[in-house]
């Protein structure tokens, strides 16, 4: 037989789509009708002996169904963040010329995270993502009279990590918020909510990563032509279920001059 699952939203071709993978930081946008984008179809199969559902003591369907789920989320940030931002050809958009996935190179707002300045490669002369960085970012954003109230920034754990070890927040830490000292993480700094995230894209230089900093609502967009939909078949030939999980989804940056790169190690 055949079962099929849907979430709940349908699946138009632009819709209003939110993703988050935490509480203080989400990637949230109805796509942009002028966007020259499609969505593509992804997702993966995985098979099920009759006897591993009949023996295992949990519901493997069930427990494949929350995964197939938490990686649909995922996937639509690596498609905003990595797939969509670090495209950097094509127009950012005018009166004449549609607006490309990646919204154009990312001259002027593009941030070295440990030094704060300014550079149009990120190939050498990387470090550890500092306070300096992120506030060299934030004033990209505030520079172009955006509201910067409720910034984001999508980074790595280590990136994290090396922001409780700036020692231009040592003194600030260790007396107005201790917490970040016995929880070892950062929520907010800078005006910004900070995500961890496994979505962005790598550097030039080896070992380094993209994080970005947006205005949500604002900078992307995020079009679907399928929400994720589960399909199981039974192969009783095979003694087998087949269970599949696919979704057909695109990005589009849709003001780049809500964004910033912000490339570190």
């Amino acid at each position: 037989r055949s079962a099929r699952v849907s979430r709940s939203a349908s699946a138009s071709a632009s819709r209003s789509t939110s993703v988050s993978t935490s509480t203080s930081g989400s990637i949230s946008a109805s796509a942009s009708a002028s966007a020259s984008t499609s969505a593509s179809p992804r997702g993966t199969r995985i098979t099920i002996g009759y006897t591993q559902t009949e023996e295992s003591p949990i519901d493997i369907i069930a427990s494949s169904n929350r995964s197939f789920a938490l990686e649909s989320i995922n996937d639509e940030s690596v498609e905003v963040l990595n797939r969509a931002f670090n495209t950097d050809s094509g127009s950012a958009g005018d009166a004449t010329n549609r607006k490309a996935k990646g919204g154009g190179a990312k001259t002027n707002r593009w941030i070295n995270g440990n030094s704060g300045a300014q550079i149009t490669a990120d190939g050498s002369g990387l470090g550890a993502l500092k306070y300096k960085g992120l506030l060299e970012a934030k004033g990209v954003i505030q520079d172009e009279g955006l509201d910067d109230s409720n910034l984001v920034v999508y980074t790595t754990g280590k990136g994290i990590r090396d922001l409780t070890l700036d020692a231009d927040l040592d003194s600030y830490i260790g007396f107005s918020r201790p917490a970040i000292i016995t929880e070892a993480t950062v929520e907010r700094i800078a005006g910004a909510n900070l995500v961890r995230s496994s979505a962005l894209a790598d550097s030039g230089q080896s070992g380094g990563s993209r994080s970005v900093m947006f205005i949500p609502n604002v900078a992307f967009g995020l079009v679907s032509g399928r929400d994720l939909t589960m399909e199981a078949q039974r192969r009783n030939e095979l003694q087998s279920i087949f269970l599949t999980g696919t979704q057909r989804i695109s990005a589009v940056v849709k003001n780049v001059e809500a964004t910033v790169r912000i490339s570190h190690i």
